[in-house]
This record gives structure tokens, C-alpha cells and sequence, in this order.
């Protein structure tokens, strides 16, 4: 928080526990602890990070790929929640809520590209700005 509180961006309330159980009935899945924790401290970003150009999406604006960009639709990113955007929507960030582990990739093509295997991990590296973030895309992809 102190990190957007010094690029003078606002954040969200925090999400409720009860806000969250709702969320993982309606789409069947289970949240990893470290994504829910983020949530009901700061439910997301009104603007992006400047030093990044990274909006982390609040809970009511989650959601699966298939809702969030049609587009993708595809059997590839089944059980891929969208939950950030980079430099308004050049691509987006989705994790794996299906089942564990919850693999962070980057959605925007014929299919994901892995960042991290954790939310904590991507956390790590959005904190340290890492080029980590920005994975091409793999040969002959």
C-alpha cells in the first residue's frame, strides 16, 4: 500500500470475507490465501501503478477470461480468472482458480503465458518491477 500511497494512487476497501465466499460459490472455485488476503486489505486499484502501468482489478470486476476478454475464449484458459491489466489492457494477468496450484500467466493470446506459480511470487515481482511481469512468449508460440 505504501508503494501507491507515494505515486498518489487510491485503493479500494477491502473486500469482505463474505463478499469472497460469494465469489468462489458463483464460479466454483477457491481463492488462494494470499490473493484473499490482498482483497480484504485492497480491493483493487482505482488507477494503474505508474511505475509499472499495472491496475490490480477488484473483486467485482474478477472474472474468467471467457467474461472478461471473449475474445479468448478458449479450452486453454478454462479455470483462468482475469485480475490485473497492463498499460490499459495491452494484456492482462489471469490466474489458475480451478484447482491448485494458482499459476499466474499473462492472457492475451492463443494461450497463457506463465509469470509465476504463485500470486505471492507475482506480488514479488510487481513490488520490485521486475521485467519477470513481461514473459515473451515462447518459440513458436
Amino acid at each position: 500500500m505504501a508503494r501507491w500511497a507515494t505515486q498518489g494512487l487510491s485503493r479500494r476497501p477491502g473486500s469482505s470475507a463474505e463478499a469472497l465466499r460469494v465469489f468462489e460459490r458463483k464460479y466454483k472455485v477457491q481463492m488462494p490465501e494470499d490473493l484473499r488476503e490482498l482483497l480484504m486489505v485492497a480491493d483493487g486499484m482505482e488507477e494503474m501503478d505508474t511505475a509499472n502501468q499495472i491496475r490490480l482489478w477488484s473483486l467485482q470486476e474478477i472474472a474468467p477470461v471467457s467474461e472478461a476478454a471473449p475474445e479468448l475464449a478458449s479450452d486453454r484458459y478454462a479455470g483462468y480468472f482475469v485480475f490485473a491489466d497492463h498499460c490499459l489492457w495491452s494484456m492482462a494477468y489471469g490466474i489458475y482458480l480451478a484447482a491448485a496450484p494458482a499459476v499466474v500467466v499473462v492472457a492475451g493470446g492463443p494461450g497463457p503465458i506463465a509469470v509465476t506459480s504463485s500470486f505471492s511470487s507475482f506480488l514479488e515481482l510487481y513490488l520490485d518491477d521486475s521485467a519477470g511481469l513481461f514473459p515473451s512468449p515462447p518459440k513458436g508460440g
